[in-house]
C-alpha cells in the first residue's frame, strides 16, 4: 500500500496524513463509501473477541439498568452510571449496587477522588459537587462564541479533568448549510487557571457532502489515552479514525472501518430536509454506521464500534442493532473484527473497557444490571 504523509493545517491543529485521505462521496444518495474495503483481509486477523463471564448487580427497588450517562473509575474498579437524579455505583467484586440521590442530572460527569464533575446540558454548565456530603462547591458556565457550540447530550465520550484543564467532546443537532470544520466545533477545552474555554476538530469533510439525519450521526465518540497524552475519536459516518495529541495538538488519521458494510448512507442529499422523529429513528435504525471508540489500557488496544443496519422490517421505538467490534493494536493497525448479536439497547452508553475486558451491556430485567465481558484473543490465521 502507498502510505504518504502530507501535513497540512486544520482549523489551527496540524493533521498528518498516515493513509490516502479518501473520506468517500455523497452522489445521488450513494453515500460515504468504504475506500479500502476490498484491501481489509479477515484471514489476516490475529485477534477475536471471546465471551466470558457475566457481570451482574442487584439493584433496589427505585434503580432502573436504564441511563444516558456512566463512568468506570479504573482507581477503585467501580462503576458508575446516572439514572434520574441518582448515581449508583456498582463495584466489581460486589453483587449489589448502591444508589445516593444528588438531586442533579448531567449529560456527562466523572468521579475524581471526593467530587463528582458534571455538565449539565440543559443549564449549560461545568458543575462540581462532593460525592460525601453531595454539596455543590462550584460552577462555571460554558461559553463559546461559535455559531455551533458543542455540549453532550449524552455521554458518549469521557469528561476529562486534569488539574489544568477539563476536556470533553460533544455536539449540536441539525444539518446547518454553512458549516464548516470551523464554525461547529466539537472539542472543548476548558482552561482551569485562565478560566477560558478553546475549541477545536470540526467534523470530516464528508458531513459536509450531505444531510445525515442531524441526529445520532452527529454523535462524537471517543477516548483518552492518558500515558500518550492524547484522544481517539470517531465520527458515525467515517470508516477512520482521528488521533488528537493535546501536547503537540497533531492530529493523525488512521483506518478502522468495517468489514460488515461498504458505505454509510445520507438520510438526503439536501441539507434543508428535516426528518420528523419517526423518520430519524428509521433511518439510525436502518443504516450502518459506527459508535464507541475505547481505549484498553490493560492491554494496550483500541476497539471501535460498529453499528449493524436492521433488516427491512418494522422498527419500534427502542429497536435494537447488532454491533460489530472492530480491534486495533496500539499503533492503529486492524488487527480483527467480531460480531455480537443481542448487546443491550444501553451499548452506546454503557459500553466500557475493565479489567475484566471489554463490557458490553446485555438486557435483562429491571432488577439487575447485566454485562457479558469479551477478552481479545489469539486467532488461528487461516
Amino acid at each position: 500500500m502507498d502510505v504518504r504523509r502530507r501535513p497540512y493545517r486544520h482549523f489551527g491543529i496540524i493533521v498528518s496524513t498516515v493513509m490516502p485521505l479518501i473520506a468517500g462521496c455523497s452522489r445521488q444518495m450513494e453515500g460515504n463509501a468504504n475506500p479500502l474495503y476490498d484491501e481489509d483481509d479477515p484471514t489476516a486477523y490475529s485477534l477475536e473477541l471471546k465471551p466470558g463471564s457475566p457481570v451482574v448487580w442487584e439493584l433496589d427497588s427505585l434503580s432502573v439498568p436504564e441511563f444516558h450517562s456512566s463512568f468506570y473509575n479504573r482507581e477503585d474498579s467501580t462503576f458508575y452510571y446516572l439514572s434520574d437524579n441518582d448515581i449508583i455505583r456498582c463495584p466489581f467484586g460486589d453483587i449489589k449496587a448502591y444508589r445516593k440521590d444528588y438531586g442533579v442530572s448531567f449529560s456527562n460527569f466523572c468521579v475524581r477522588g471526593d467530587s463528582i464533575i458534571g455538565i449539565k446540558y440543559n443549564s449549560n454548565q461545568i458543575c462540581c459537587y462532593s460525592s460525601t456530603t453531595k454539596e455543590h462547591e462550584w460552577s462555571e458556565p460554558i461559553l463559546c462564541n461559535a455559531p455551533y457550540p458543542p455540549v453532550p447530550i449524552a455521554r458518549v465520550s469521557p469528561l476529562v479533568v486534569t488539574d489544568s484543564v477539563i476536556m470533553y467532546f460533544g455536539e449540536i443537532s441539525g444539518e446547518p448549510e454553512d458549516e464548516t470544520a470551523s464554525n461547529r466545533p466539537t472539542l472543548t477545552v476548558f482552561d482551569r487557571k485562565e478560566r477560558k474555554f478553546r475549541y477545536s476538530v470540526g467534523y470530516p469533510e464528508v458531513y459536509r457532502k450531505g444531510n445525515w439525519g442531524g441526529g445520532i450521526l452527529r454523535w462524537v465518540y471517543s477516548d483518552f489515552n492518558e500515558k500518550e497524552n492524547s484522544f481517539v475519536i470517531g465520527f458515525p459516518i467515517s470508516h477512520f479514525i482521528d488521533v488528537l495529541d493535546i501536547g503537540t495538538k497533531r492530529m493523525e488519521r488512521h483506518y478502522a472501518g468495517s468489514r460488515k458494510f461498504r458505505v454509510v448512507l445520507p438520510f438526503s442529499n439536501d441539507k434543508s430536509d428535516n426528518p420528523g422523529a419517526r423518520e430519524a429513528m428509521e433511518y439510525v435504525a436502518r443504516t450502518d454506521s459506527y459508535a464507541n471508540v475505547l481505549y484498553d489500557p490493560w492491554r494496550n488496544l483500541y476497539y471501535r464500534i460498529a453499528e449493524l443496519s436492521i433488516p427491512d422490517k418494522t422498527v419500534l421505538p427502542g429497536f435494537k442493532k447488532d454491533i460489530s467490534v472492530i480491534i486495533l493494536d496500539k499503533n492503529f493497525k486492524k488487527v480483527g473484527e467480531t460480531e455480537i448479536a443481542n448487546a443491550g439497547r444501553n451499548f452506546r452508553y454503557g459500553t466500557f473497557v475493565s479489567h475484566r475486558g471489554l463490557m458490553v451491556p446485555v438486557d435483562t430485567t429491571e432488577d439487575y444490571l447485566a454485562y457479558r465481558t469479551y477478552l481479545p484473543s489469539e486467532r488461528k490465521l487461516q
